[in-house]
């Protein structure tokens, strides 16, 4: 059995061959191990025939394959081993597409044609119980999804008109407020009042002339904004601000890269990005994907089988507020744009994920630089996403801090709900385990850098977030000492977070014995004792730094045994380094 997958032109074989006629198995069996053919190979013909055509053939004789234009002097090869004969049936879902192909082979004087029928009827067949398991599962899904949705906007209220007037008003009054670094990178959005962060949203729409270009009636684009917040709960980091503050970087690059002026990005695009910045996080759990799974929340049960399970839920949770017929800032677009740009929609919010991005990165790197107009630009709109999702990282220190000490508030919350459910959070989420200084130097270097870098070498402009990368990068290296010293009377280290001592200005006076250089190596390069060579782990912020070291490296490793490793090194903290 093979399947198809049209999208890169591969079939997949899905079970190994059954071996020859009187043979236990081919003697050439290593030939068989390929798992994977292009379509347009020659060797795979006859299968690639009937994936496109979604018909079956029946072959019994190289000859036969001239009746379907194929030119071959082998029925179906692979490696040195040739078939002798050959029936293929697809398995035609109700969309009319083949997504399996069943192929039997080397049938001892050739198949007949009654065999040949039995097959296709068997395939049809197989066809209508998948299309029935498939409507039943997506007729499921969407009573879920809907249940969801009806339920979160039962929350989302409608806005009344003396909210609209009230918010008219003061943005009226308010516009000038922001005016004085509102185009620079360190403007900081969690340095203004609650009240008026719907204004600073409403700022940039019409900053970027997308009310005036698009149509937008001004009350429709403000019960949007306040329908939108109200879908972002109170939750430490995944709020309101981190929206707006999303929303407003992608608001710079549209403005500083000049992505419109210069005929990079469309009008269309741009209203996207921002749209999609705004509303990416919408109805956040406080909680991972990974959490989800564990859980087997109702959201990883509609969604797992489409990977970025809460991010196709905010996206999911966006697109009903824009249906919203006092919410729909796109009733002036035409059917071709509005498709657009729920593909852009989609596109940008799923580029949020950070696993994917992670997997993804070098390849959206590569594309962003040299791959077609149409690859070009969404690897750069995704990169864009990503930089604007990251962005408190290349603010100011004393500016992020309250965003540092917000996302891992959330992390440790959420490790405490695993402990209480009965799984082992990962280092980075276990308050009695994390080491905040290394936890931050490591995401800072190694995730928001090499995004930053890379947006850098394409516009130059992006130099001062860079600056400010290097600098936090550099001051979270000073902030160990700051860590050591009150962790010793075992303080909290949120608590830590917040000590004048993590002040900018105060870390830029700490003296340290050594060089910056190599303070890092000694805090941030520990290294894992060969097994055997007696060598123990001294203490327990050394620990705390082997355990998240560990947990990177052994993504790879299977889950069981990654639970082993926790647990001995829970025992091992428990009892200490002498045990």
């Amino acid at each position: 059995m093979f399947t198809v997958d049209v999208g890169d032109g591969k079939l997949r074989k899905y079970h190994t061959s059954f071996g020859h006629t009187g043979k236990s198995s081919c003697p050439k069996k290593a030939i068989h191990s390929a798992t994977e053919f292009l379509m347009s190979d020659k060797n795979v013909a006859a299968l690639a025939w009937v994936a496109e055509q979604g018909k079956g053939m029946r072959i019994n004789h190289a000859s036969d394959l001239t009746e379907f234009g194929i030119q071959s002097k082998h029925i179906h090869t692979v490696g040195t081993c040739n078939s002798r004969s050959m029936l293929v049936a697809p398995v035609v879902d109700y969309s009319g597409e083949s997504d399996l192909i069943i192929e039997l082979s080397d049938k001892e004087n050739g198949f007949t044609t009654k065999e040949f029928e039995m097959a296709l009827i068997f395939c049809q067949h197989t066809a209508c119980l998948l299309t029935c398991t498939i409507l039943l599962d997506r007729r499921d899904k969407n009573s879920r999804r809907r249940n969801i949705i009806n339920e979160q906007l039962c929350n989302i209220t409608s806005v009344k008109p003396s909210n609209v007037e009230q918010m008219i008003s003061h943005h009226r009054k308010n516009s000038n407020v922001f005016r004085g670094n509102f185009d620079e990178f360190y403007f900081c959005i969690r340095c203004y009042p609650e009240g008026d962060i719907a204004g600073i949203a409403m700022e940039i729409f019409y900053e970027l002339n997308l009310v005036k270009d698009f149509k937008i009636r001004r009350s429709v684009l403000v019960r949007f904004i306040l329908s939108v917040q109200q879908g972002y709960g109170s939750l430490p980091y995944h709020n309101w601000y981190h929206a707006v503050s999303v929303a407003h970087f992608a608001y710079l690059l549209i403005k500083k890269l000049r992505l419109v002026d210069e005929g990079q990005f469309s009008k269309v695009e741009t209203f996207a990005l921002v749209v999609s910045a705004l509303t990416h996080d919408i109805d956040h759990r406080g909680t991972n994907n990974q959490f989800q799974s564990y859980t087997n929340s109702d959201i990883y049960k509609l969604y797992a089988c489409e990977d970025s399970v809460m991010e196709r839920h905010h996206l999911s949770i966006a697109l009903a507020i824009l249906h919203r017929e006092d919410c729909n800032i796109l009733e002036s677009f035409n059917d071709a744009d509005y498709k657009y740009f729920v593909e852009l929609l989609t596109w940008n919010i799923i580029a949020t994920d950070i696993s994917k991005h992670l997997k993804n990165r070098e390849g959206l790197f590569i594309e962003a630089r040299s791959g077609n107009p149409k690859q070009r630009k969404m690897a750069r709109m995704s990169l864009f996403m990503t930089a604007a999702d990251l962005c408190d990282n290349c603010k100011r220190w004393d500016d992020s801090l309250p965003t540092v000490h917000g996302i891992l508030q959330e992390f440790f919350n959420q490790g405490d709900m695993e402990k209480q459910l009965g799984f082992s959070p990962i280092p980075m989420m276990d308050r009695e385990v994390a080491y905040i200084p290394m936890i931050e130097y490591k995401f800072v270097k190694y995730i928001v850098g090499p995004v930053f870098r890379y947006l850098n070498e394409l516009y130059i402009e992006l130099k001062p977030c860079m600056d400010n990368i290097q600098q936090n990068e550099d001051l979270w290296t000073f902030a160990t000492a700051v860590f050591d010293k009150y962790r010793e009377i075992k303080m909290d280290q949120l608590d830590i977070l917040e000590m004048p001592e993590m002040k900018e200005a105060s870390l830029l006076k700490v003296k340290l014995d050594d060089d910056l250089e190599v303070v890092k190596k000694r805090k941030f390069s520990i290294t894992i004792p060969p097994p055997g060579s007696g060598s123990v782990i001294d203490n327990k912020k050394s620990l705390a730094s082997v355990i998240s070291i560990l947990d990177e490296e052994m993504d790879e490793v299977d889950t069981g045994e990654k639970q082993k490793f926790r647990c001995c090194i829970r025992c091992f903290r428990r009892k200490g380094p002498d045990t």
